[in-house]
């Protein structure tokens, strides 16, 4: 059994997850997690993690 196999599912599971919250709290967020996510990625390509 491989040790990575669980967190590559969970990861987008839980990220899902916090942005379903975050837009039934905030209905207007959506514009502030696009680009979180944005952001996110870029640093992560910058960085050498994605």
């Amino acid at each position: 059994m491989k040790n990575d196999s669980i967190l590559p599912g969970l990861l987008p599971l839980i990220l899902t997850l916090v942005f379903l919250w975050v837009l039934r709290e905030y209905k207007k967020a959506i514009y502030w997690l696009i680009l979180f996510c944005f952001v996110v990625g870029l640093a992560g390509k910058l960085f050498g993690v994605l």
